[in-house]
């Protein structure tokens, strides 16, 4: 187990009083504070809402980044003059650990052999066969298994039956020596880590250790990859990617309960954004990340949609993105970072139902029309062949844990067609 040496006592420190820091300008509001309610560990807020903007937030090419794993492989060919027409960026999603089997983790050589740095060269080579090319690539690597049960990491000896955690020295050093191979790779421009960082409370639920602890452990653990990377190839692009839907549905709903404020004031934000965000960009007077990736993908029932991917209710959706632009604002930063949006899907189980994300796509356009990404990925190229099931490709990701929704999350279908949202997602500014 890791000493409180090995998790850096300034960062625990600055996670458990992370709320307590604030960057106050001459436009910072006071609160008002009820003698009644909890201390609030800030007296003002220091950040202002975010103008919204105007029309129907088409991306360009330039913006525009294609997903690509192994199981897009049979459509490279078929639609590749449509692939390189649309896309300017190629970003190959992988787990941590690339495994197709039921065993919880791996060791020695199996190990290597699906770690990223060895997974990826074959996905490039694919698409180099089939005569694509793109102006960069971004390798999105994620940490946690589909389901948000566990950490992806590989086998410790002696710690059969323990809880895979980032208080686990080896897991961190295995961990942070797998992004340092994959940042070898000459062809890679930016890795991203985690796809959904901040979904980690949800984990620790499974792990008996002190919450605001561990998550100060995957901190230092992103800021010890990022400078692990940098180290290899000062070059390479590194960030971490977050769920907006988390931080507005959870963390920002769980502070507000905590300190009985309104959830939807500004101060419930910057309480969030101090508390899970923020501390990510910066360790001290160091910068810890070249942009901030954003994950779009709603749970259905809950708000600003519940289970209607175009709801009448455009001003809701509207608010609920408006101040998104924020997540990279960390007060300290002479100017935000560059936001990249890593993947997003509208969470469907049937081919039938596919427009739904049509729908939601051209609504969540228009509510991010005021931020200009630095690249934007759907979260899949193509659907995955759910038939016959004897012999179906999404059996075998479901060994890895995706539920039915990650086979139908494609712009294309399992031959190569193009969807609905691959026509909205593709329409030229």
């Amino acid at each position: 187990m890791l000493t409180p040496g090995h998790t850096k006592p300034h960062i625990i420190q600055a996670l458990c009083l992370s709320l307590c820091f604030a960057s106050c300008g001459d436009d910072s509001k006071p609160v008002r504070l009820d003698t009644e309610m909890p201390v609030l560990p800030i007296s003002e807020v220091s950040i202002e809402p975010v103008q919204r903007g105007e029309g129907p937030g088409h991306w360009p090419k330039s913006a525009r980044a294609t997903p690509a794993d192994q199981f897009d492989f049979q459509i490279l060919s078929s639609a590749k003059d449509e692939i390189e027409g649309a896309f300017s960026t190629l970003v190959i999603n992988i787990p941590l650990i690339d495994k197709i089997t039921n065993e919880e983790c791996l060791t020695g050589m199996r190990a290597e052999e699906v770690l990223p740095a060895r997974r990826v060269p074959p996905i490039l080579d694919e698409v180099a066969q089939r005569g694509l090319s793109f102006d960069r690539v971004v390798v999105q690597v994620e940490l946690y298994t589909p389901q948000r049960t566990s950490i992806h990491y590989q086998c410790i000896e002696g710690n059969s039956g323990g809880f895979p955690s980032y208080f686990i020295n080896e897991i961190r050093q295995e961990t942070v020596s797998a992004f340092k191979e994959l940042a070898r790779l000459s062809e890679v421009d930016a890795i991203v880590v985690g796809l959904e960082l901040n979904t980690y409370d949800s984990l620790s639920d499974m792990i008996p250790l002190n919450r605001e602890i561990d998550y100060a452990n995957l901190i230092s653990l992103y800021q010890d990859i990022y400078r692990g990377i940098k180290s290899i190839s000062s070059d390479t692009r590194v960030g971490p990617s977050v769920s907006w839907g988390h931080l507005q549905n959870v963390t920002r709903v769980q502070l507000a309960e905590q300190y009985q404020i309104n959830a939807d004031d500004l101060l419930s934000l910057e309480l969030a954004l101090r508390a899970t965000i923020w501390p990510l960009l910066k360790d001290q007077d160091e910068t810890t990340a070249d942009f901030i990736g954003v994950a779009i993908i709603p749970q259905r029932e809950q708000a600003p949609y519940f289970n209607n991917a175009f709801s009448e209710d455009q001003e809701a959706i509207r608010s609920y993105y408006q101040n998104l632009p924020l997540i990279a604002a960390h007060p300290s930063l002479a100017e935000p970072l560059p936001i990249a949006l890593t993947s997003i899907d509208w969470l469907t189980d049937k081919e039938a139902i596919g427009g739904e994300k049509t729908d939601f796509l051209q609504s969540l356009k228009a509510s991010l029309s005021h931020v200009s990404p630095d690249w934007v990925a759907w979260r899949r190229l193509s659907n995955i062949l759910t038939e016959p099931p004897s012999t179906s490709s999404c059996r075998a990701a479901g060994n890895q844990g995706h539920l039915e929704d990650f086979c139908y999350a494609g712009l294309l279908t399992d031959s190569g067609l193009a969807r609905t949202v691959w026509d909205e997602f593709t329409i030229d500014p």
